[in-house]
């Protein structure tokens, strides 16, 4: 499934694991910036016996980040991480709905 895991940078994903990946970033102050239509998927999180995130979101999170982003819709989905490969339809038609109120709210014109 994964064809290109040779090439993953081990240090990358260890910024992840020390929490040094947004070290010196506002994630708040850039949430609550985003002034457009946005969706967030959010697929199943799980915690693994050590009390450790095998997910990029917590609970705490995603609902921190919906409340951030003004007009956000948040689909939660049960999946894997990647949703776009195991329910495709489903990944699919959750932007097709976000287009679709675009398209309600402009009256089918694009800006």
């Amino acid at each position: 499934m994964f064809y290109s895991l040779d090439q993953y940078d081990l240090n990358f994903g260890e910024t992840f694991y020390n929490s040094t990946w947004f070290e010196d970033y506002d994630q708040a102050e850039i949430l609550n910036e985003i002034r457009c239509t946005s969706v967030l998927l959010r697929a199943r999180a799980k915690v693994d016996n050590d009390g450790i995130l095998m997910g990029a979101m917590s609970d705490e999170d995603v609902q921190q980040a919906n409340k951030l982003i003004k007009g956000n819709k948040l689909i939660e989905i049960k999946s894997g991480h990647n949703i776009h490969y195991t329910k495709p339809k489903v990944f699919i038609n959750s932007f097709q709905s976000i287009l679709e109120s675009i398209n309600n709210k402009n009256n089918g014109v694009h800006p």
